[in-house]
């Protein structure tokens, strides 16, 4: 059997991990060598910095990381101690993506626009990007894909060169964060960047808060140049500008991928790996813990855009997020507060979870769209 050290903020790690072993689980933010020192597994978060600092005087055999992104774990340095190592690509792919959805609704219908005919340029087409243009097709979006990786890898023509995206009425990044190599997006958005976005544009961030120059982004607010800006993640978390976030029209404390979904299949591709590492048969299965699916009724009295965000705010009222970040800007701690809103986070369910019972005037496009945003639709006379 396993000695397991996870992070506590990982849903069910303890009923997953414990099928292999005992768990110990322990803050992932202040999580250090004497919490892994008898430990040869670790399953963490992208709070925790997996280094040569936190494992050299351990026997860690396995590490796992429940997210997308691999920006806060030394690869290298696991490959040369023979650590095997495990993501979970795509995991909150789809929360992302509605994520983006619930921005963009919200936009629309505080600025007044049509999302119909719009150009929604996506800068990083790969789990989450495809994802997010598939929302904004449902939405009646023209979408442009910029992957210099994925152009190199398949040849496909429709990822375009960056010069392409500044056409696009909004701009939403979903790259990693890499400083190196022949594509770094290491403050990728700077201010030539956003010159050459122009005015009048939106920009949406839901990828590394350091894809982001923070200085160039604070320039641009400060100059009211942006048709609306929403950042979901920050440069320095926990302990992120406040004047940044307060300039935005949309703030969130980096949750874009915390739906419930999201976070149980994180929990659960890493299990699935750390199984295989045991060469154990897995016993645990999120799908055992999704519960029914809810039910609720929308009006369908406004315009298109004011009656999908009706639906899309039964699941997931991106203003809640922004509003209670915009609290936590104000407290002494904005770092404490930040971690607080994430380690707290309410449980958010996905569009798939949901219902919807539509009036039977319902304009039959529109009933189409929640199907394709992932509502299942049941039409009421």
């Amino acid at each position: 059997m396993h000695t397991i050290v996870a992070d506590e903020n990982i849903p069910f790690a303890q009923e997953a991990f414990s099928t292999l072993g005992s768990v110990k689980l322990v803050n992932g933010r202040t999580l250090c060598a004497d919490d892994v020192k008898h430990a040869d597994m670790l399953i963490v978060r992208s709070v925790t910095r997996v280094d040569r600092s936190l494992l050299e005087a351990a026997d860690v055999g396995f590490v796992g990381t429940c997210t997308i992104g691999m920006d806060h774990v030394d690869i290298g340095y696991l490959q040369s101690r023979g650590t095997e190592f495990a993501s979970a690509p795509g995991c909150n792919a789809n929360s992302v993506s509605e994520y983006i959805c619930a921005v963009l609704l919200e936009m629309a219908v505080d600025r007044g626009f049509s999302l119909n005919g719009r150009m929604l340029g996506i800068v990083g087409a790969g789990n989450v990007g495809s994802k997010v243009e598939e929302k904004a097709c449902a939405l009646g979006m023209d979408v442009i894909l910029n992957d210099p990786p994925l152009r190199d890898k398949t040849g496909d023509t429709r990822y375009r060169a960056i010069d392409e995206i500044f056409d696009a009425d909004i701009v939403s990044m979903h790259v990693p964060l890499t400083a190196e190599g022949e594509y770094p997006t290491y403050h990728m958005i700077d201010r030539d960047f956003l010159s050459r976005m122009g005015d009048g544009k939106g920009l949406i961030n839901s990828s590394r808060g350091g894809v982001a120059d923070s200085t160039a982004l604070a320039e641009k607010l400060e100059k009211n140049g942006f048709l609306f800006c929403a950042c979901d993640v920050w440069e320095n978390e926990p302990d992120i500008n406040p004047e940044i976030a307060e300039q935005t029209d949309i703030c969130t404390p980096h949750i874009a991928g915390y739906s419930f979904e999201g976070k149980v299949k994180g929990t659960y591709i890493i299990y699935l790996a750390a199984c295989e590492y045991s060469d154990t048969e897995p016993e645990w299965d999120y799908r055992n813990v999704l519960g029914r699916k809810q039910e609720y009724s929308v009006r369908f009295s406004g315009t298109f855009e004011e009656n999908i965000l009706e639906a899309v705010r039964y699941n997931y009222s991106v203003r809640d997020d922004d509003r209670d970040l915009r609290k936590a800007l104000i407290t002494d701690d904005i770092g404490s507060s930040f971690d607080s809103l994430r380690r707290n986070y309410r449980t958010r369910r996905e569009f798939t979870h949901s219902v919807v019972a539509c009036p039977g005037s319902a304009e039959q496009s529109q009933t189409d769209t929640l199907e394709l945003l992932g509502f299942e639709v049941m039409t009421q006379e």
